[in-house]
């Protein structure tokens, strides 16, 4: 541990955990902790870019900047350039974590499953562990290089596996909340592992479980009462937090946050594969090679085979898989648009390059799309689409061309299984996922440490602005980014 007087800042995420289940549960003693961590400090609300991106908060906390900037806002997303869907990289919208730029200036930081903050660079003065247990496991690297291996040897692997696709048994989901239990007094010995081995100023944690535990255990999945299983992960937490607090001197800084919250969802999904469905000529038209064998297999096999496997292959060959499905035996160049459900929302892109076709053309077809999603209904007549975002008019970064034309949020609530399209014609449209909770824009944060008011609320804070307000009252100013 460093000697330095200088007060440290120690951050510790609980990942996509929801304020009002935090004020919810303090008030109903299940969090003691955490109350009495509200009580001697300040909180207050996070305000997110979920509700548009929920793949890009954490890269947007991690870069301070928003996603227009830096681009990442979902394992696979549509890069224009090579004509595919693709995970986010160094070579087309990589991220500088603010702790790099920290480590630059001499201020040394640990981070610990930070999603999303992966650049394929290892500065000095940093500490990294990226895939020790992480919601989406895109991940598996550290540095010092072996630093991960030596962790999972002397504390355990993590209990997470693979969500797999499709829905799921109960059964499985019920072992799984078990394992997230177990991982979370895993993390802790892992961070205390951390913080009494390496030198640091700042240390970041991330405590993934509750991101987990967000999507599969809102309702009454493992319990029979609605957030049983979120709760049993949250007072989990909970319980260890005195073990995180003994890390910190007197002097020292602790912040606990989200960056975004869950809530239940309900149809959202049915939504996104009736537009799938409708409107990408390729699945139609049968433009994916029905002769592909990953995409046979994945097809043909029962899907409680395909979870098995999913669960069982390696890293490599798992990413493979994943981003071969992604574009198996397409011809990119004959899909007009490029339509991708994701959690609750749409994603829409009219691939049209306009000097071929023109941007007048593309144009008319993103307000072709526009229409066609708001022509989608129930069978009653009322709309299903709540809201359609043209990124453009929000932002205006310099990658705001690797964003979506269009952003389509269904609306939130029950719709049931028939979607009428716009044309008139109905679809029957199964729901493909057990995931009874999604993302949501608000987070929180609550600080305690030297100089901060007892009780106190602070304002709301914006994603990309978080870090830095979390970091000052450490006397850490972050530099600016990239």
């Amino acid at each position: 541990m460093s000697s330095d007087a200088a007060p440290r800042q120690l951050l510790i995420a609980l990942d996509a955990f929801p304020p009002s289940l935090l004020e919810a549960w303090c008030d109903d003693g299940s969090l003691p902790n955490l109350k009495r961590l509200r009580e001697e400090g300040q909180s207050g609300r996070v305000d997110s870019e979920a509700d548009l991106f929920p793949g890009s908060v954490w890269p947007t906390f991690v870069t301070t900047t928003d996603v227009s900037f830096h681009a990442n806002y979902h394992p696979a997303q549509w890069d224009a350039d090579s004509r595919k869907l693709r995970a986010p990289a160094a070579d087309w919208c990589g991220v500088t974590p603010f702790w790099h730029r920290l480590a630059a200036q001499g201020i040394p930081a640990i981070a610990l499953d930070v999603p999303f903050s992966h650049s394929a660079r290892q500065p000095a003065n940093t500490t990294e562990v990226l895939g020790w247990g992480m919601h989406d496991g895109l991940w598996s690297t550290s540095h010092p290089a072996g630093l991960l291996r030596e962790l999972n040897k002397r504390h355990g692997s993590t209990s997470l596996v693979r969500e797999g696709p499709g829905t799921r048994p109960e059964a499985d989901l019920v072992v799984e909340l078990d394992g997230l239990i177990t991982d979370v007094a895993r993390r802790t010995a892992i961070i205390e592992d951390l913080a009494s081995r390496f030198d640091w100023r700042l240390m970041l944690a991330v405590f993934s479980e509750t991101h987990r535990a967000g999507h599969w255990f809102w309702g009454e999945t493992g319990t029979g009462v609605p957030q049983g299983g979120l709760k049993r992960v949250a007072t989990a937490v909970d319980g260890v937090l005195p073990r995180l607090r003994s890390l910190l001197r007197p002097q020292d800084q602790l912040a606990l946050f989200s960056v975004h919250g869950v809530a239940a969802t309900h149809d959202s999904d049915r939504v996104g594969e009736a537009a799938l469905l409708y409107l990408d000529p390729s699945l139609a038209a049968g433009a994916v090679r029905r002769l592909d064998p990953v995409y046979l297999l994945r097809h043909v096999l029962p899907m409680s085979v395909v979870r098995y496997v999913t669960k069982k292959l390696p890293r490599p060959v798992y990413d493979w898989a994943f981003y071969h499905l992604q574009n198996a035996g397409r011809d990119w160049s004959q899909v007009r648009s490029i339509i991708f459900p994701i959690d609750q929302l749409i994603y829409a892109t009219a691939n049209l390059s306009p000097p071929e076709d023109g941007a007048e053309a593309k144009e008319a077809h993103i307000a072709w799309l526009r229409t066609q999603f708001e022509g989608m209904s129930t069978p009653d007549g009322q709309p299903v689409i709540e809201r359609i975002v043209r990124p453009t008019e929000l932002y205006g970064g310099p990658r705001l061309a690797l964003l979506p034309d269009l952003v389509v949020r269904p609306a939130d609530g029950p719709i049931g299984p028939i979607i009428v399209m716009a044309d008139g014609r109905p679809r029957s449209v199964p729901r493909h996922s057990s995931r009874d909770g999604e993302h949501v824009r608000e987070g929180f944060y609550v600080q305690v440490g030297p100089g901060i008011s007892p009780g106190s609320e602070g304002p709301t804070v914006a994603g990309d602005r978080l870090a830095a307000f979390l970091c000052e009252p450490a006397g850490i100013t972050l530099p600016a980014p990239d």
